[in-house]
């Protein structure tokens, strides 16, 4: 059986990175995104 798991790097500069596991074995290539400040007011509540 194998086990899958996802590995996220949140970044406070610059891209996120994101990495699929199978058995603890990166599978495929990572998965780089970024969140915009303009994006950012829907996810948080800021004062």
């Amino acid at each position: 059986m194998t086990f899958r798991t996802i590995g996220i790097d949140l970044a406070i500069r610059g891209d996120h990175l994101a990495q699929i596991y199978d058995d603890g074995r990166p599978n495929g290539r990572a998965i780089r995104f970024r969140h915009d400040s303009p994006h950012l007011p829907p996810l948080f509540r800021l004062p």
